[in-house]
């Protein structure tokens, strides 16, 4: 004997507990597809906010490389100021150090260099929270006193930014052996 005289469900409860499972079932899909979507948001804002940085980096290393090279005798002033400017750090400190012997090497010999960084002549090796290491391949063309038309050189460069106070700075500038 089943149903409501031998103290069992009635028809009625048991198609209304057949459409409670069936409702959850049905929204248990859902569920798992909103948080899938949430999580994958979250990612995607992550990864695009990564790039963004990387990019960052990668432009201020790029543009502070070109402003150490970009030399003229005839305003030595206005490389130093955009030097320090984008400079922290260990680099700041040797330029510092540097500065004065620097500023009378180029007006004695009344140094020009002018540099370019060819496309895809700059890289991102890596970044880690407040800090990236860039790889340079730069070219420039120099005159001096003793060089009278331009002279062709390269430079190959590790350089290292420190993101400081939310922009990015030249914390080490090293050059890279050709041999290595």
């Amino acid at each position: 004997m089943t149903g409501p005289e031998a103290g069992g469900p009635t028809t009625a409860q048991r198609s209304r507990g057949w459409w409670v499972r069936v409702g959850l079932a049905a929204l248990l899909p859902v569920l798992v597809a909103v948080g899938l979507y949430v999580w994958q948001d979250r990612e995607r804002d992550a990864a695009v906010a990564a790039a963004a940085e990387d990019r960052a980096a990668l432009n201020a290393a790029t543009l502070q490389t070109l402003n150490w090279a970009s030399v003229d005798y005839r305003d030595v002033d206005a490389f130093v100021a955009k030097v320090e400017a984008g400079a922290t750090g260990d680099f700041a400190r040797q330029f510092d150090e540097s500065e004065e012997a620097l500023r009378q090497l180029i007006e004695s010999n009344e140094s020009v260099q002018v540099p370019t960084i060819p496309q895809g002549g700059a890289g991102l090796l890596e970044r880690r929270d407040d800090e990236a290491r860039v790889l340079i391949v730069m070219d420039a063309q120099v005159t001096n006193t003793s060089a009278e038309t331009p002279q062709p050189r390269q430079y190959r460069l590790q350089v290292t930014v420190s993101k400081v106070d939310g922009r990015w700075l030249t914390s080490q500038l090293e050059f890279i052996d050709e041999q290595a």
